[in-house]
């Protein structure tokens, strides 16, 4: 696990608040990270399936899987885009804490950021739900 400094804004002498704040990073990164596997895993996994099925036999229906993957497809870019965001909110978090550090007046503007990525991973969450929805539906019938 790497090493994440306390937030200058928590009295040194409270270790919860600071322990919570390092949990709350560490489990944002990997909730993106499983976002990321889950979604391309998806995709992986129902390709290897029609795959084999076509290899095997040849089907009596056509497979209409592209939503399916579709789904996958863009709930992995939304992930992709939500670490980036991320990566974005914590260089400008890190610079605005630098400047009230050097006594700088600093305005916050990281906040646009934190809730795009938060919107992206949302996104990304669904947009898995709806591929394996779909997914279902047609390799189901």
């Amino acid at each position: 696990m790497t090493h994440i400094p306390p937030s200058p804004h928590l009295p040194p002498n409270n270790w919860h608040l600071q322990e919570t704040y390092k949990s709350l990073i560490t489990i944002s990164v990997e909730c993106l990270k499983m976002l990321v596997v889950v979604n391309g895993g998806a995709a992986v996994a129902v390709l290897t399936y029609l795959g084999n099925l076509v290899g095997r036999s040849s089907p009596q229906h056509p497979i209409h899987i592209t939503p399916a993957i579709l789904c996958y497809c863009g709930g992995l870019l939304a992930a992709v885009l939500a670490l980036m965001f991320s990566y974005l909110v914590q260089l400008r978090l890190y610079n605005e804490e630098s400047a009230v550090q050097w006594n700088v007046p600093v305005r916050r503007r990281h906040g646009r950021l934190l809730w795009m990525s938060i919107a992206l991973a949302i996104i990304a969450a669904a947009a898995f739900g709806m591929g394996c929805w779909s997914a279902a539906e047609v390799l189901g019938a």
